[in-house]
């Protein structure tokens, strides 16, 4: 069992504007789509770039899970995010091995796709999704 493939590398960022800006004048990539998640806390904008995507996120409360990672380390990478078959089955694999995972189910990511968070200290201090799309 091996994951599909990569499906995005997740950012954050302070200003969503600012990154497009920056972004679509350096390298002529244009953002895709943009959503606001309040149960994420984020501002979410996706910019493809061949199979793969970019997804920044921006924090849309002072309090939350967003904005507390960059008041730690700043605008950065946050996630790297990877497609599955089932997210569920993932998981218990990923237990049974001793990983320890964020989410003990799948649930709906940004972009409503079920998906779960492996903890950085399972992956060498890189927080990575898991997530499934159906087809």
């Amino acid at each position: 069992m091996k994951p599909k493939k990569l499906t995005h590398i997740g950012i954050a960022v302070n200003n969503l504007d600012e990154i497009l800006e920056i972004f679509e004048k350096q390298f002529g990539l244009k953002c895709d789509s943009r959503i606001k998640s309040e149960p994420h806390g984020v501002e979410a904008a996706t910019v493809h770039i061949g199979d793969a995507h970019f997804e920044f996120m921006q924090p849309l409360k002072k309090d939350s899970p967003m904005q507390r990672f960059i008041d730690k380390k700043g605008p950065s990478i946050h996630h790297l995010s990877m497609e599955v078959d089932d997210v569920n089955e993932w998981i218990d694999k990923l237990e049974a091995g001793d990983v320890r995972m964020v989410d003990k189910r799948a649930r709906p990511g940004v972009h409503g796709n079920p998906m779960a968070f492996i903890h950085p200290k399972s992956t060498g201090g890189i927080l990575v999704e898991i997530e499934q799309f159906d087809e």
